[in-house]
């Protein structure tokens, strides 16, 4: 919908107001968007008040210690994101689809 590239110094509630920003403006309809704790503060308030968008923070449970991508065969992946490549026909180094039963690797 909308990407927003910035340096790393920028923190990631910066940046996230420039691309709710831009989604306002391509996508108006958009009424709710979901973000990581992260994102809470300011960024919220400026959402609601001035675009009238909804955030919604997600949070992992607290118990959760890592995310899972045990479609892939492994246990800590960086990310949800990079777990939902192993069951695309996109893959990446960081969570390499699981071994064919009939072969000695990926």
């Amino acid at each position: 919908m909308v990407v927003a590239v910035t340096t790393a110094s920028v923190q990631d509630r910066d940046g996230g107001r420039t691309v709710l920003d831009r989604l306002r403006f391509t996508m108006p309809s958009m009424v709710t968007v979901f973000a990581d704790g992260g994102y809470a503060g300011r960024l919220v308030v400026h959402a609601r008040q001035f675009l009238r968008i909804a955030v919604e923070l997600v949070k992992k449970p607290a118990d959760q210690k890592a995310w899972s991508c045990r479609a892939a065969g492994w246990s800590n992946a960086p990310s949800p994101g990079w777990c939902a490549a192993a069951g695309s026909t996109t893959t990446t180094n960081a969570c390499p689809p699981p071994p064919k039963p009939w072969s000695n690797g990926p």
